[in-house]
Order: structure tokens, then sequence, then C-alpha cells
């Protein structure tokens, strides 16, 4: 959808960054397992971030989903119309190194997340 580029696209231009849209979902895993850290108002982008050991930053909006995923895998969720001190903060939290990956135990956690995700308990 245009607006789903749009965002991304003005992000990309305002940090220099490079702008991916990846065209299955392997590759937007292997995408995602190469970055530093994740931005996503989509779950499913967070949900591959978590699995890949990447720290991700959700854009909760009116989806309860991103925020109930971020909070359970323990990442940050705003709201996209949070001030930019408090989304910036978020960033450099994110682009921290981990010193205790919170992988270790995302199998796990996923499997609980998606049986009450996708199953509305």
């Amino acid at each position: 959808r245009k607006k789903d580029v749009f965002s991304p696209h003005a992000a990309q231009i305002s940090v220099g960054g490079r702008l991916l849209i990846p065209r299955d979902v392997s590759e937007l895993f292997a995408v995602l397992a190469g970055a530093r850290f994740v931005i996503s108002s989509r779950l499913h982008p967070l949900i591959l971030a978590v699995r890949a050991s990447v720290p991700c930053l959700g854009f909760g909006g009116t989806d309860p989903k991103i925020a109930a995923f971020c909070r359970a895998a323990n990442q940050p969720c705003l709201s996209p119309s949070a001030p930019a001190g408090e989304i910036l903060s978020a960033l450099w939290a994110c682009a921290k190194p981990n010193p205790r990956p919170f992988a270790e135990k995302a199998e796990k956690d996923l499997a609980i997340l998606a049986a009450m995700v996708y199953n509305g308990k």
C-alpha cells in the first residue's frame, strides 16, 4: 500500500539509511537478521525480528496486538504520535547491544504469543 512505503521512505531519507521492500518472508527474514534494530507498525516484522534476535521498536497505534507482543517480548512500543524525543530515546535504547540475548527463550515465547494473538485468548 502506498502509505506503507511512504512513511519508511521519508524516515530513510531523513536518516540516510536504505529502504528495502522484500518480495517474500524468507527475504524479509534475511534482511531483518542483518539489521541492528527493526522499527515497525506491523506485527509480523516484529515477530521475525525477535526470532532473529534483533532488537525492535513497535509503533502500536490502534492495534493492541503490537503493544501486547512488544510487552511480552520485552521490547518498546510507542504510539505513532509519540514526541520525537521519546522516539529517539527508544531508538537509541534499541541500538545498544543487548547484554542478555532475549532470543534464548524466543521459540517458547513466540509459540505462546502466537496462540494468544491468533486464537484471541
